[in-house]
């Protein structure tokens, strides 16, 4: 076997630095690639982070937009009840106000005929006259 000094020693010297350099070239490409899978690694390593977070706050936006979906299927159905008993309430106030017009009619027409009732009566009394004082003694005697 040979000695890899004496190996050395016969390779010429513009190989050696040839060979050097060509090593030293080869460590820089492996230093530089394995620095870049590190890299990225790291960059994955971060994006999986940036994803997980972002997985949780979509979590969390779930269950607030359900909250949010329910809360609002509760206040619809709040309103239409509300409608409901204002139509309800709309219709029992139509309703008595037709009553009391009939109602105020119905008066109306009382006292219409109270007052023809009263001024047939007015106009079958004799007239009273202060002069004649006998006049309602009469009238007072024949009925």
């Amino acid at each position: 076997m040979e000695d890899p000094d004496e190996i050395v020693e016969d390779i010429p010297a513009t190989d050696v630095a040839e060979l050097g350099q060509r090593m030293t070239d080869f460590f820089t490409t492996v230093r530089q690639d394995t620095d870049e899978i590190y890299r990225r690694l790291a960059d994955a390593h971060d994006d999986r982070l940036m994803m997980s977070g972002q997985l949780n706050l979509l979590g969390r936006d779930r269950r607030s937009h359900a909250r949010t979906d329910r809360l609002m299927e509760s206040e619809a159905r709040a309103s239409r009840e509300a409608w409901v008993q204002s139509m309800d309430a709309s219709d029992t106030t139509h309703f008595e106000v037709r009553a009391l017009r009939t109602t105020v009619l119905a008066q109306q027409t009382k006292i219409e005929d109270l007052l023809a009732m009263a001024a047939l009566q007015s106009q079958q009394r004799p007239a009273r006259d202060p002069a004649h004082p006998d006049v309602l003694e009469e009238a007072g005697s024949s009925s």
